[in-house]
């Protein structure tokens, strides 16, 4: 009688459940929570490649810029290609913006652009001085890029709202109060014949439009309907150039463009404000002469678009 009880227990027991296969929609959604690899994401994309190559996916309307070098230090800096034709503000073609001393960090699944602080300085860089000033005084983050696909510590980040973005025109035109005016993003695009990636930089070029419901008589006057501007708008991201130049101070007897920072580790009888002389990187090609030939002379560019005689003046003009 048990074993017959044992045997009915046993048939009873249930078997071992089959484990269900997760929904279609279950398995869409774990595709998407996965970032993509850079081989699936950049597939069939044209590579810019450089000193920070670059993909545009012309189907998206995404530029995606390729970061390895993590907490390395490079030049970033934009400026203006085209022109407002106005005298009224400094908008104008050819005017270069300044380059900060910036670096790409890793933030959970963003890429920060990140400015350094290199007005207020400590003393030689690495000592614990310079750690405290750089502790003293803020930094700035530029954007934060999302990451689009990535193979370890090789990203893939969207920077295209980053570069479209205007950080210059605007202010300018406000503090100028030249009418209410206000970017069209929807307006606004990469210009890539005019951009490139190449061995010490990279160059991306972009078309800003703005517009304003009551631009100033003479404004409206260059506009072609009158209220929408469209000005080109160019970045720049440069390596930073070898070990061995060495600053000079600013001598007030020549007539070097100074550059002025705040050193809170001079001395007690130094003042903290001090100036550099801005000057060109010369090398002597004959170390031991008193002149020499430079290993790579500075070379001025004349554009294409000045008319004669005009031309020719500008050049005997900067020859002299």
């Amino acid at each position: 009688m048990r074993l017959f009880a044992l045997a009915l227990l046993l048939l009873a027991a249930p078997g071992p459940v089959p484990e269900k296969s997760p929904s279609p929609q279950k398995q869409a959604e774990k595709a998407a929570d996965r970032t993509p690899t850079i081989a699936e994401r950049a597939k069939d994309i044209p590579r810019h490649d450089g000193f920070l190559p670059f993909y545009w996916d012309a189907r998206k309307g995404q530029l995606l810029i390729e970061v390895s070098r993590w907490n390395e230090d490079f030049l970033y800096g934009s400026g203006l290609a085209g022109g407002a034709g106005l005298v009224d503000v400094m908008l104008d073609r050819g005017q270069l913006g300044g380059l900060g001393l910036c670096r790409f960090e890793r933030a959970g699944p963003r890429v920060l652009l990140h400015q350094r602080q290199t007005a207020h300085r400590g003393g030689a860089a690495g000592g614990e001085t310079a750690r405290v000033a750089e502790e003293s005084f803020p930094s700035s983050v530029l954007a934060s890029l999302p990451i689009a696909a990535e193979d370890g510590d090789h990203v893939l980040a969207d920077a295209t709202a980053f570069l479209l973005a205007d950080t210059a025109v605007l202010p300018i035109l406000k503090q100028a109060r030249l009418g209410d005016w206000k970017q069209d993003t929807s307006r606004s695009a990469l210009a890539l014949e005019r951009s490139g990636a190449f061995p010490k930089n990279t160059e991306i070029e972009m078309i800003a439009t703005f517009t304003s419901e009551n631009p100033p008589g003479a404004f409206a006057g260059v506009l072609p309907d009158g209220h929408t501007m469209s000005l080109r708008i160019h970045h720049t991201f440069l390596r930073l150039p070898g070990p061995g130049f060495a600053p000079r101070p600013l001598d007030p007897r020549i007539g070097f463009i100074p550059r002025r920072y705040f050193d809170h580790a001079a001395r007690w009888n130094e003042p903290i404000e001090k100036f550099l002389a801005s000057r060109w990187r010369l090398v002597k090609k004959d170390p031991k002469a008193a002149l020499s030939e430079p290993v790579e002379p500075i070379v001025y560019y004349l554009d294409r678009g000045i008319p004669e005689p005009e031309r020719s003046a500008v050049r005997r003009g900067a020859l002299w």
